[in-house]
């Protein structure tokens, strides 16, 4: 009777499961809005996007509502290096989908390259009056400061700091000769 009692119960509970998969909801993607990616340049940034079973998005830039779009891009004017996020709410879904980018930096040849040739006018003219090494100090240790500020390239920050360490290892040098 035991036996007869534990293949009904597993033929009940595989008839309950078999049912539960033939009437459950296929899961179909998700995901309204893909492949968000935002691109830059110095005074802009621009997002695209593929809308997936959605006729627009809701666009935020920063946390504040914008627009609607049905698009699949938004494109905003900036600053150099300025950090901004788009949020994207399809219409037909409340999952918010978010990308955050900067604009591009400053490139070297601002204000960063006359900074060095003043630096290194005064690290030459400390060749002859050690005074004027002292001065060029300050100048190229501003200027790895901004390079910080303007660019990741290691090479040019390197620049400005050897060369303010150079200037005061040439003062040393210099003053000690005299």
């Amino acid at each position: 009777m035991t036996n007869n009692l534990e293949h009904l119960f597993c033929k009940i509970s595989l008839v309950i499961v078999l049912m539960g998969l033939l009437f459950s909801p296929l899961t179909v993607s998700g995901q309204s809005i893909e492949n968000l990616t935002g691109e830059s340049g110095q005074t802009w940034i621009t997002w695209t996007w593929d809308l997936n079973n959605s006729d627009f998005a809701y666009v935020y830039q920063d946390g504040v509502y914008i627009t609607e779009s049905a698009l699949g891009n938004y494109t905003i004017s900036t600053n150099p290096n300025e950090k901004h996020a788009l949020t994207l709410i399809a219409n037909n879904s409340t999952q918010p989908y978010s990308s955050v980018i900067f604009s591009k930096k400053q490139s070297f040849e601002g204000n960063l390259i006359y900074i060095f040739i003043i630096s290194s006018f005064f690290l030459l003219l400390g060749l002859r009056f050690p005074l004027f090494s002292l001065i060029a100090t300050p100048f190229y240790l501003y200027g790895g400061v901004i390079a910080l500020n303007q660019t990741t390239e290691s090479w040019i920050i390197l620049a400005f700091w050897l060369s303010g360490v150079f200037s005061l290892i040439e003062f040393a040098f210099l003053m000690k000769t005299e």
